[in-house]
C-alpha cells in the first residue's frame, strides 16, 4: 500500500503498484550493498483548508476550501542500501535491507471533481526530484542451488516535499510487500 502523507493537511491514502529490479554486491558472506531500479506508482488526496489556485494546463484552477485534489505520481528511482542476512536455518534465511532511494518524477497527474478534469498534467504542482529512506525485513526460502523464494514487508518515507507550493509540506510514505524469485 502506498500513498502521500502530509504534515499540515488532511490526507487519504491510496494504493499503488511498484516494480523493482534488485542487484546485490556482496562484500562479505552475508553482507551486501544493494541497488537496482524502481518504478513506483503512488498517489493520494489532499484537502486544503483554504481556497487555493493550482497550476494546470490552460488557466489556473481555483479549488474551494475543503475540496479534495487527487494526485497520481510515477517515480523512477535507484535505491542504494545495505542488506544484512542471517546464516541459513534449514532452508530459510532472514534479511534486513535499509538505505535511501533518490527518485525522479516521470509523470504527475492531478484532478479534483468538477474543478480539474481527470488526468490533468500536474508537473507545475509537483517537484521533479524526491528522496526516500527505506527499511525492509524479509525471508528467503531455498528451492535448491542458488534459487530462492523471497518475501518481505517494508516501510518507505520521504525526506523531501513533493509539492512545488512553499506553504505545503507533503511527503511520500508507503508500506510495501515484497515477493519474488532469486536466481
Amino acid at each position: 500500500m502506498t500513498g502521500v502523507q502530509t504534515c499540515a493537511l488532511p490526507i487519504c491514502l491510496l494504493t499503488g503498484i511498484g516494480t523493482m529490479l534488485e542487484l546485490d554486491f556482496f562484500f562479505a558472506e552475508r553482507y551486501s550493498f544493494c541497488t537496482g531500479l524502481i518504478l513506483d506508482n503512488t498517489g493520494g488526496r489532499l484537502s486544503y483548508p483554504d481556497t487555493i489556485e493550482l497550476k494546470v494546463p490552460g488557466e489556473p484552477a481555483s479549488v474551494p476550501a475543503g475540496s479534495e485534489v487527487k494526485f497520481r505520481l510515477q517515480y523512477l528511482g535507484i535505491p542504494v542500501g545495505l542488506k544484512l542476512k542471517t546464516q541459513e536455518i534449514g532452508y530459510t534465511t532472514f534479511f534486513i535491507n535499509l538505505g535511501v532511494t533518490p527518485m525522479v518524477n516521470l509523470r504527475s497527474r492531478i484532478s479534483s471533481e468538477g474543478i480539474i478534469p481527470d488526468r490533468s498534467d500536474g508537473k507545475d504542482e509537483t517537484r521533479l526530484f524526491n528522496m526516500n529512506y527505506f527499511i525492509l525485513a524479509g525471508i528467503e526460502y531455498s528451492l535448491g542451488g542458488s534459487t530462492s523464494l523471497i518475501g518481505g514487508i517494508g516501510f518507505n518515507s520521504g525526506f523531501t516535499d513533493i509539492t512545488s507550493r512553499a506553504e505545503d509540506k507533503v511527503f511520500t510514505r508507503s508500506f510495501s510487500l515484497k515477493a519474488g524469485l532469486l536466481f
